[in-house]
């Protein structure tokens, strides 16, 4: 059964006469006759008799009434629901994002986000770097957030730079480092450094830096996140190498302090966003493209990606 011999259908037993049903369908009797008598095959019963003053239903057109009418309201409710969706109105948003990023970048961004579109589902997954491309490539995420490390290869994928930070020495104003700084790296041979999740890339870089001065820190406290590594940081249990969007808000506060290594190069890595190769044009994937492409401006410690020449 298709939806205007249904509507037809409806019609007719509505207004109890074919030529009135056909002027408010603005369709030709022998056309409408011809709807009703196809969908009278599809069901295998007459659905009408004729009387003086027009048609009226027969036993089987009043059987059929109530689960046309239900059938035409489910229709109509499902493309409400599909025209909501893509206005934004509704639907669901995966962002995967990397856990120094999420923590530190999507508050602000989900902030904004729902100003724009809050009827959506927005779901944020932390994870690797290697997952996150693997959520995005098989659409299980239609967007990813990750440090670029190397030049994506992947045909499945684009990327699109967002932002760029620094990897900044932390600490708690009071610690002796603050004052003296900026210091020789080797002195971190005398502090309790606080790593974060062995799966991002700053705990990499952190270790290069200590291999490539040889030193070992004299106590070590390893947590999951940046957050939690910041939160240690303030209380005085450590020092970490921390993201400058993580750090920022800290050192503004006045919770943190930045501590300058005087023989160590500076460490500067570039944030893209990942998307499937053939982009959404879906209305809460453009507002929240277009949100990253404004990171810079609204994240304090985040810089606008420079321009890499080819």
């Amino acid at each position: 059964m298709d939806v205007p011999r249904l509507e037809a259908f409806l019609e007719v037993a509505r207004l109890g006469s074919m030529r009135s049903a056909s002027r408010v369908l603005h369709l030709g009797q022998p056309a409408l006759s011809a709807r009703i008598a196809t969908l009278e095959d599809e069901v295998g019963a007459r659905l009408f008799e004729r009387t003086k003053r027009g048609v009226r239903l027969t036993l089987a057109g009043k059987a059929l009434l109530p689960h046309a009418e239900r059938a035409l309201d489910a229709i109509e409710a499902g493309r409400s629901a599909i025209n909501q969706v893509e206005q934004g109105d509704e639907g669901e948003l995966v962002v995967a994002a990397v856990s120094a990023v999420n923590a530190s970048v999507v508050p602000e961004l989900v902030a904004r986000f729902r100003r724009f579109h809050p009827g959506v589902h927005l779901y944020v997954h932390t994870g690797s770097a290697d997952r996150i491309v693997e959520l995005v490539a098989f659409g299980s995420a239609q967007l990813g957030l990750v440090r670029e490390t190397r030049p994506l290869r992947d045909p499945r994928l684009q990327s699109t730079p967002v932002y760029e930070e620094g990897l900044l020495l932390t600490a708690r104003p009071e610690h002796p480092f603050v004052a003296a700084g900026p210091i020789p790296t080797a002195r971190l041979a005398d502090a309790t450094l606080i790593f974060y999740d062995r799966t991002s890339d700053d705990y990499a870089l952190t270790q290069s830096l200590l291999r490539e001065a040889d030193v070992t820190p004299y106590g070590v406290i390893e947590v999951d996140s940046v957050d939690t590594a910041r939160r240690l940081v303030a209380l005085g249990l450590g020092v970490a190498m921390l993201p400058s969007t993580a750090a920022a808000p800290e050192i503004e506060a006045g919770r943190l302090a930045p501590v300058g290594l005087q023989d160590a190069p500076r460490i500067r890595s570039r944030v893209v966003a990942l998307e499937r190769a053939e982009r959404s044009d879906w209305a809460p994937v453009v507002t929240l493209r277009r949100l990253l492409g404004d990171v810079a401006s609204f994240v304090p410690g985040a810089t606008a990606p420079r321009t890499v020449a080819p």
